[in-house]
């Protein structure tokens, strides 16, 4: 517990009653400071440990976004996407639709009348001055034979529409993906190029402070001094700008990704060797070749021009008869319902006479019954007028104000202007492969150029610092050769990253993961 102040050890040290009770309550303040120590050690380990975890906590919300995380991040987040998924979703159930229209329609109806006045009794089909109400049941069903083959079709035009969805939510995020190479490549070149500025910002601090001790003692002059300042403001300047285009980049990468404001978002940069692991030698006809195959636009314009064929087919169908089979299952109540009930009785004369022995007439008794009605029961009305029937159906267009005619006329128009815009989209893919490769060559010649000023300039600069630091030049040479050195950085690296972007532009193309 460490040294108290006083100390009884000693055999040579007198023992008085003042100094014992001192050493007393000093050995009590001690034990309790101790003990207000290791409480406060306590209370540290705990503030550290919370403290740890929150930083831990804190590390893993600032959680930074590789390439491929950022892409699979805007692909699950894009409301276009979302958009696009649900167009697919109602093609879909069009599709389906479609298809259980083969299938009988079947149809169950009920009616319940209530007439006043002259009606016609149903159980009779007579007309009576009485009042009554009825029930009505039948259960319908059709079921079309031949129609033209528009429903098949009507199927098929919506397979292809369906496809020709699918290939445009494809091409949606292949767009949103390379949008996204795109901004994560211009932001690791403003980082690039701010980590640049930082540095000859430092270099030229450095600079102003010697020159400052230098114009102090008179080794240089005023105006060699005042060369040194403005170069540092026009350093302090870029760093600015490029900080400000930084800014800038991971707002535009933000919003692509839909990520709010308020979260944390940084990115992980690329390993030298990843970033330039690229493919720069291509044959344009060879990427067209591929990318007609793939190309998800090409495939979307293909499945159209095929719906649009179909839909053609359908239109003409309208031409053709249609033939449909039907049947009926009804039954019927009514309120007038009465059925005749006779009890026999016995024979009575029918007043008929017939010649008899003796030449008397002998009458004629014939049977004779009393006759009374009672109503009919719902139940037993519907038991026992239960019916059924089986027809077929054939409706022949004759005119019907040319709609045939005109809507044929339209989906050949549709039809034929979709071919053109498959044919325009080819030509366009064309163009662009050609162009990209192009491009992408002279991004490339670009690059090898720039680094190669970069190199020389930077062995300029660094000849010109050691000319100065002897005397042979002045500080405007010096600032001269500095700024020649700095914008040749900056274009080099403005090349190296068009020229990767260009490479990925053609993986694009070729259908290839678009990866660092």
């Amino acid at each position: 517990m460490g040294k108290l102040p006083y100390s009884f050890d000693s055999c040579n040290q007198k023992i008085t009653a003042p100094a014992l009770k001192k050493y007393l309550l000093l050995k009590k303040i001690y034990l309790v400071s101790a003990s207000n120590n290791l409480n406060t050690l306590k209370k540290s380990l705990s503030l550290f440990i919370a403290s740890s975890i929150l930083l831990l906590n804190s590390a893993r919300a600032q959680e930074k976004f590789t390439l491929e995380q950022c892409v699979n991040y805007a692909l699950e987040h894009n409301l276009t996407i979302k958009q696009a998924a649900f167009n697919m979703a109602i093609t879909e159930e069009d599709l389906t639709e479609s298809k259980y229209n083969l299938l009988p329609s079947i149809n169950g109806q009920a009616s319940q009348n209530f007439n006043k006045g002259r009606n016609i009794n149903p159980q009779t089909n007579l007309y009576v001055d009485q009042s009554l109400n009825s029930t009505n049941l039948s259960l319908n069903a059709e079921v079309v034979l031949f129609s033209g083959l528009q429903k098949l079709n009507l199927i098929k035009q919506n397979k292809y529409s369906l496809m020709s969805q699918q290939s445009n939510v494809e091409k949606i995020k292949q767009d949103i993906t390379l949008n996204v190479v795109s901004e994560f490549l211009t932001t690791l070149f403003n980082q690039e190029l701010v980590r640049n500025y930082e540095n000859q910002l430092t270099v030229s601090q450095g600079q102003v402070e010697v020159a400052k001790k230098k114009a102090d003692v008179g080794s240089i002059t005023e105006a060699d001094f005042l060369q040194f300042k403005a170069q540092q403001s026009v350093d302090e300047f870029n760093l600015t700008t490029a900080q400000s285009q930084l800014t800038i980049s991971l707002l535009n990468l933000r919003q692509l990704l839909s990520i709010d404001a308020d979260k944390p978002f940084e990115i992980v940069r690329p390993s030298e060797v990843e970033l330039m692991n690229i493919e720069t030698k291509y044959n344009s006809m060879a990427v067209y070749s591929e990318a007609l195959k793939i190309n998800p636009e090409i495939k979307r314009l293909e499945y159209q021009r095929m719906a649009s064929e179909k839909s053609l087919s359908v239109a003409k169908g309208g031409y053709l008869p249609t033939l449909s089979l039907g049947g009926y299952y009804s039954t019927n109540y009514s309120s007038l319902g009465q059925k005749t009930i006779r009890t026999p009785l016995p024979d009575a004369p029918t007043g008929l006479y017939i010649p008899g022995p003796g030449g008397n007439n002998v009458a004629v008794y014939g049977p004779d019954a009393s006759v009374s009605f009672s109503d009919i029961g719902f139940s037993e009305q519907i038991k026992n007028n239960l019916g059924s029937g089986v027809g077929f159906t054939l409706r022949v267009p004759i005119f019907n104000g040319l709609q045939i005619r005109t809507g044929v006329r339209k989906s050949k128009i549709n039809y034929e202007n979709s071919v053109i815009n498959e044919q325009f989209a080819k030509n366009t893919l064309n163009k662009t492969v050609t162009q990209a490769v192009v491009d992408l060559n002279a991004a490339e010649k670009k690059f090898a150029s720039a680094s190669t000023s970069f190199e020389s300039l930077k062995k300029a600069y660094e000849y010109s610092q050691k000319r100065f630091d002897v005397g042979l030049i002045n500080s405007l040479d010096l600032n001269i050769a500095k700024t020649n050195y700095s914008k040749a950085e900056s274009e080099a690296l403005q090349a190296k990253y068009d020229m990767i972007f260009k490479s990925k532009v053609i993986d694009y193309y070729l259908g290839k993961p678009l990866t660092l």
